[in-house]
């Protein structure tokens, strides 16, 4: 897996549980903080992950410093915990130890699960390391879900991916020449015929509309990255060939494909493997989005309210250090607050 393509796993599966959702009400125990399906937190046990992160060498400090706003954060992973292995263990989906530990040598990128901590706490993300392992976890139930519910597995999908991205993911050396719209189409059938060349057709049209002479060159564009209609005009287009691209602005462009030259192998499969690792990431936590609302979760009120959006797990928003039940000797704190040618469409 390129290095890129690894970021951003390692960025879609550790932001894909600390959504800025909300929650519901639940029972009014003082001893309950959430029920999540068959499991609950009580507040006991609230208090010591909470004591616990305070105590964290790495995220103690900062997690202090923010206060209810953590705790808020601390609740949601604790919830979206309970909530995913209680929806792998309704679907069948079980990861050994040896599977997440795999998993977490690709995710991490080589480091240890306390290097990751520090990587992601100096950039503000704040995890126990405990919870870095969890997303992991959760991460992997994640992908068998997209997976289901697309009904190919990742490899299949970058298979696919690549196959039509070969067909776009080039680089063009481009050079071309600005002609009013109504004598366009008779210049690019004399380029097409070769009774003319692009070179004699600059002189004879003359400097474009910035005094630059014609015909003006674009350099190594990358095909993939242009809008549709540009992606059409260009993309059959054999190196030496010509195409007709309307500026919408009166004048046409008359597109030479000087050179073309083809992204490396692994360029190719990196993007690839990125379009499906999104595609199932995304199936994925619309279907864990589903199946948590069948687990009925509640929240004591006084932790915040619950909300549960349609492409997410469930998670805390709405409290306030007022509401919000503090620790014992815990501070209140606030919280840290071009296509080639530009808007060119196809023409004739």
């Amino acid at each position: 897996m390129a290095a890129s393509a690894r970021r951003r796993l390692i960025g879609g599966i550790l932001g894909l549980f600390i959504g800025a959702a909300g929650l519901s009400a639940c029972s009014n125990s003082n001893d309950i903080v959430a029920q999540v399906g068959s499991q609950t937190i009580t507040v006991t046990q609230f208090d010591k992950a909470v004591q616990e992160a305070y105590s964290d060498p790495v995220i103690g400090k900062k997690a202090k410093k923010e206060g209810a706003t953590y705790r808020q954060t601390l609740l949601t992973q604790m919830i979206q915990s309970d909530a995913m292995r209680q929806i792998a263990k309704k679907q069948g989906i079980a990861n050994s130890a040896a599977d997440i530990k795999a998993f977490e040598k690709t995710l991490f990128q080589g480091q240890t699960a306390e290097e990751l901590q520090k990587s992601v706490a100096a950039g503000g993300t704040l995890y126990t390391v405990e919870a870095i392992h969890e997303e992991a976890e959760k991460g992997l139930v994640s992908i068998a879900l997209g997976e289901r519910s697309l009904g190919k597995t990742e490899a299949e999908l970058t298979a696919a991916a690549a196959q039509t991205l070969a067909g776009s993911s080039k680089k063009l050396d481009l050079r071309y020449v600005l002609a009013p719209d109504a004598e366009a189409e008779g210049y690019l059938n004399e380029l097409k015929a070769g009774t003319t060349t692009l070179d004699k057709l600059g002189a004879a049209l003359g400097p474009a509309t910035d005094g630059s002479p014609q015909p003006l060159e674009e350099p190594s564009v990358d095909l993939s990255q242009q809008p549709a209609q540009i992606k059409q005009a260009l993309a059959g287009v054999p190196q030496g060939g010509f195409a007709a691209i309307s500026s919408g602005q009166g004048t046409t462009l008359l597109v030479q494909v000087a050179a073309i030259t083809n992204l490396p192998a692994d360029q190719l499969q990196a993007q690839a493997q990125s379009q499906a690792q999104q595609q199932i990431s995304q199936a994925g936590l619309t279907a864990a989005a589903k199946l948590a609302k069948k687990l009925n979760i509640k929240v004591n009120p006084r932790y915040g309210t619950l909300q549960s959006p349609s492409q997410d797990l469930p998670s805390i928003t709405g409290s306030s250090p007022s509401t919000f039940k503090t620790p014992p000797a815990k501070k209140k704190s606030s919280a840290p607050a071009q296509p080639a040618v530009p808007g060119a469409t196809t023409g004739g």
